[in-house]
């Protein structure tokens, strides 16, 4: 019996429809992806993290993203196997507001914990601009919330901030 591994969701409201998917398929999914049509709210990601055997997960961002975002505080949002995320946003407007690299870390993704995702190791914030390659603008390590410099020894969670390449 085939199971289904990937999932990619392209309508407006997702929530239902993740619902009714999850009800027979939640324990094979592997990766789980939202384009950008999609409204990704807490309710949507406490919805995907339910897939137990979920390894990578990408969505995007486009309403505006208060300071100090509670998303990834709350003990709802957990995860055994989840090894990356991909979170895309757009530049015009961005949902960040104003706010640089480090401020973003520290407001909206530095309460991600390995005790919460034990098996993170990878989030990548990348503005949506165009489908070309993207620079590197900074690397950070999540537990601590520090950007790492090139010489840095790799650490066991990063959150990479990628730009447009000129």
């Amino acid at each position: 019996m085939s199971s289904l591994t990937y999932l990619a969701i392209g309508i407006p409201s997702p929530r239902n429809i993740l619902t009714e998917i999850f009800e027979s398929a939640k324990d094979s999914i592997l990766s789980l992806r939202f384009d950008g049509r999609c409204a990704v709210d807490d309710d949507v990601l406490s919805i995907a993290l339910r897939a137990s055997h979920l390894q990578f997960l990408e969505y995007r961002i486009d309403r505006p993203v208060e300071p100090r975002s509670v998303v990834w505080l709350s003990d709802g949002l957990h995860h055994a196997t989840l090894r990356e995320m991909s979170i895309g946003y757009s530049l015009d407007p961005s949902p960040f507001g104003t706010a640089d690299s480090d401020d973003i870390v520290r407001d909206h993704f530095h309460p991600i914990s390995k005790r919460k995702f034990p098996m993170l190791r990878t989030v990548t914030v990348a503005p949506m601009v165009g489908w070309g390659p993207h620079d590197v603008l900074g690397v950070y390590n999540l537990e601590d919330g520090k950007r790492l410099e090139d010489g840095d020894n790799v650490r066991s969670m990063k959150l990479y901030f990628r730009g447009p390449r000129d």
